[in-house]
């Protein structure tokens, strides 16, 4: 804000970083549960999104869309905008995968790469993400075993499961760890279940 307010720092790139801020900020009540515990985009709760602050990050998205060569906040901030749509639409999930094409190129992150994947996934179905998944060298990341798991959930629960005790042994966060066997012990509930 206190950027924004002066003439001299009032600039395209500002506004794209208070864009994504408004974003991001919007959807922290539903990303962690009352333990603390992460809650995957897909299982959150969208009603407890602040639609104030998404229509925020909208005006401020607006005016950095001004800016003749686009920077790596503006394209954050319109990947953010888009997991504020709650449709699950194919316009929503192409438009993030082109984005996250994109931001990869301008800034790419292990988090970008695998955060691309699930876009992917969602495009091009899961065996495709799977493989795609498989081409991208970080197995000592526990958060590239537990996108492996969501991948695997729907048709191939062994393999699920298998994945998500690799990201257990690789996890170094309490909460994480407890997530992560929450999710073991419900697969293998549903399991028991079919």
């Amino acid at each position: 804000h206190i950027l924004l307010k002066s003439p001299l720092t009032n600039t395209y790139d500002a506004n794209a970083l208070m864009a994504l801020m408004c974003f991001q900020a919007s959807r922290l009540d539903a990303r962690t549960n009352e333990e603390g515990q992460p809650i995957l985009y897909h299982e959150q709760d969208t009603s407890l999104w602040d639609t104030t602050l998404i229509e925020k990050g909208f005006y401020y998205l607006q005016y950095a869309s001004q800016a003749e060569n686009k920077s790596v906040y503006y394209i954050e901030a319109c990947i953010a905008y888009w997991y504020t749509v709650k449709a699950d639409s194919e316009e929503k999930w192409s438009s993030i995968l082109q984005l996250y094409d994109v931001l990869i190129v301008a800034n790419p992150s292990s988090i970008t790469y695998l955060n691309r994947i699930y876009a992917y996934s969602k495009v091009n179905g899961t065996q495709s993400a799977i493989k795609e998944l498989e081409k991208v060298n970080q197995h000592d990341s526990h958060l590239y075993y537990i996108l492996l798991s969501e991948l695997h959930k729907n048709t191939d629960i062994s393999k699920a499961i298998e994945s998500l005790y690799i990201a257990l042994d690789k996890s170094n966060s309490a909460v994480e760890k407890k997530f992560i066997s929450q999710k073991i012990l419900e697969m293998k509930v549903g399991k028991s279940n079919e």
